[in-house]
């Protein structure tokens, strides 16, 4: 065999193998949408009012994605958007019709341990990131001198969540996930108006809004 015949050969095999670990690279990492049920708790609260006192149970929708780098090992990310309603705890009649909504932003990055590399893969893992945080609370036109005000409260937060789901392979690029994680996120600071009609408002009485959310969502092959 000639030297050239050899280089040919050598070249063949090398891009074989690059391309070979380029697919398997693209096959390792998916990318998909998820739907989420929120429901808030009192877990760690500081205070004698917690986050389930206030808040309703909500939805959630993200855009996250998987990088199965090994057989037993996934790392991630997770952006999603949360709305929820207040709860009972905002009806005060003696203010008229008074109501209260959360919504949420965050993106997480996440690492997981998978029990199984098969069709089927339970795992544990954890997330970690930031969450945006915006409250209002509404206090509608048939309040105390018919005005309508509206009270907004912004906070950036850390964030940490722990997790366990199960990943089923649907097909050859379509994988299910199921999943349940709770979110712990640091005390919020009670924030005080003094409003000349009300008189003092505060918009976090519930110290953290630490919540619970049950997931269903599906990863694509790129």
């Amino acid at each position: 065999m000639s030297k050239l015949s050899i280089i040919i050969l050598l070249c063949i095999l090398i891009c074989t193998s690059f391309n070979a670990s380029a697919k398997k690279r693209r096959k390792d990492l998916q990318m998909g949408g998820r739907i989420a049920y929120t429901m808030p708790n009192n877990w760690g609260k500081a205070t004698s009012i917690g986050f389930k006192d206030v808040a309703a149970k909500g939805v959630q929708f993200a855009y996250f994605g998987r990088w199965f780098y090994a057989k037993r090992l996934s790392l991630g990310w997770d952006l999603a958007y949360q709305t929820q309603k207040g709860s009972e705890f905002w009806d005060v009649d003696n203010y008229g019709e008074v109501s209260a909504s959360y919504q949420t932003i965050q993106l997480l990055a996440e690492g997981n341990y998978l029990f199984s590399h098969d069709e089927v893969r339970p795992y544990i893992g954890v997330a970690f990131g930031g969450f945006w945080l915006r409250n209002h609370v509404n206090f509608s036109a048939n309040s105390i001198n018919n005005n309508s005000v509206v009270y907004t409260a912004d906070n950036i937060m850390p964030g940490v969540a722990p997790q366990v789901g199960i990943a089923i392979e649907l097909s050859e690029k379509t994988m299910l996930d199921i999943h349940a994680r709770l979110i712990l996120i640091p005390n919020l600071e009670e924030e005080y108006i003094q409003d000349p009609e009300i008189g003092l408002i505060t918009l976090n009485p519930h110290g953290a809004q630490n919540h619970l959310s049950l997931s269903l969502g599906l990863l694509f092959n790129l």
